[in-house]
């Protein structure tokens, strides 16, 4: 991250992973995203709570939505996203003193 902060106009491979703890009503949800210049895919507890998939191209403030309603879904595109975000990003919160069950 450091070479782009200091030079933003260097090329790199265009993708970022974002992960997020969520409370829940049971226990806290993990989500995990993955960024590229078109598309971002995000998976709610290893997608057993959801997914979000937003085309930027065509919606560049993510007000739909593909992985719901009547919208077709690019799947070669999704199939390539899962794969590369499940192989870098941890899907479930860990089980660690960080995270504490409600008193």
């Amino acid at each position: 991250m450091v070479p782009l902060l200091k030079q933003p106009n260097r090329k790199w491979n265009g993708v970022a992973y974002t992960q997020i703890i969520r409370p829940g009503k049971e226990k806290p949800f993990m989500g995990r995203s993955i960024r590229t210049d078109r598309w971002r895919y995000t998976e709610w507890e290893a997608g057993a709570m959801g997914a979000e998939l937003y085309d930027h191209q065509n919606d560049p403030q993510e007000f739909n939505n593909l992985m719901q309603g009547n919208t077709k879904v690019p799947q070669a595109v999704l199939k390539q996203l899962k794969k590369q975000l499940r192989s870098t990003v941890e899907g479930t919160v860990p089980s660690s003193p960080i995270v504490r069950k409600k008193l």
